[in-house]
């Protein structure tokens, strides 16, 4: 029975592990926060856009 429940936890733990979500702010997708999406972040950061550049922008990003 104590082998089942090792077992179990050991299962259980790498399931957690596995399926882990990447960090909200990791913008290239790699499932770290490093200097890549710092770069990728300060070059739009001073980028001037037109309201309607927005919308065109959702639909980049859904695709």
């Amino acid at each position: 029975m104590r082998n089942v429940m090792i077992l179990a936890s050991v299962v259980f733990c790498l399931g957690v592990t596995v399926f882990a979500a990447c960090p909200s702010a990791d913008l290239t997708g790699d499932c770290f926060v490093d200097l890549d999406d710092f770069s990728l972040l300060s070059a739009q950061w001073f980028a001037v856009y037109e309201p309607n550049d927005l919308d065109e922008m959702a639909v980049q990003r859904q695709a």
